[in-house]
């Protein structure tokens, strides 16, 4: 019997090519529920990619701005 590795849950989406959309939209006034609706993603993920990359938690810093 061979053994297969199968991957538990759904795989990583994050592109860091979203932390410019994302700040984009939050120098349009969008909140951070408005902008991981419009990344497709729920604000729990959001909240999750925030403390996972730094790149996009900077880029969540700056939409603020």
């Amino acid at each position: 019997m061979s053994e297969t590795t199968n991957p538990v849950g759904r795989p990583n989406q994050y592109d860091p090519s979203y932390c410019e959309k994302a700040i984009e939209l939050g120098s349009k006034g969008k909140s951070l529920e408005q902008i991981s609706g419009a990344l497709g993603i729920t604000y729990r993920t959001l909240c999750r990619w925030r403390d996972e990359h730094e790149d996009f938690c900077h880029a969540l810093e700056e939409a603020k701005i």
